[in-house]
């Protein structure tokens, strides 16, 4: 009996999380936020990641019709993100807004990597509404 327990604890502490990070997106005038949360032992690469391996974070914003966006600013110049990142999409607006505000939707393509292995490209994507800053009411 002990023998198994063993086993079944150590089958356990190597199995992968399949699901390592966690997204949000959230909006503030002039630009969008996507915050990333990642799990303990594993990374995501930074858009701007220029070595060979794992593919970087790459990022859609779905609503070109109403916004022109910028590249997506990473808060340090590591190849890796970590823990918790705040990712900034700079945006301005094509034309103005309806009163009740459109819904963003941004895709979010990235591969995941602890120290023992790379999980497979995984998309994902995210909504989150924007108002215009004095609707006409």
């Amino acid at each position: 009996m002990r023998t198994l327990l063993l086993i079944a604890v150590t089958l356990t502490a190597q199995t992968p999380n399949l699901n390592p990070v966690t997204w949000a997106l959230s909006t503030q005038p002039g630009k969008l936020i996507l915050h990333a949360k990642i799990a303990e032992h594993y990374k995501l690469f930074s858009p701007t990641k220029s070595t060979p391996g794992p593919i970087p974070l790459r990022v859609k914003v779905l609503e070109s019709k109403w916004l022109r966006t910028a590249k997506p600013v990473a808060p340090t110049h590591d190849q890796t993100l970590i823990e918790a990142v705040d990712i900034t999409i700079p945006y301005k607006l094509r034309r103005k807004l309806p009163s009740d505000g459109i819904t963003v939707h941004v895709e979010v393509e990235y591969q995941s990597c602890s120290d023992q292995i790379c999980l497979p490209i995984t998309r994902r994507t995210l909504e989150a509404k924007l108002l215009p800053a004095n609707p006409v009411l």
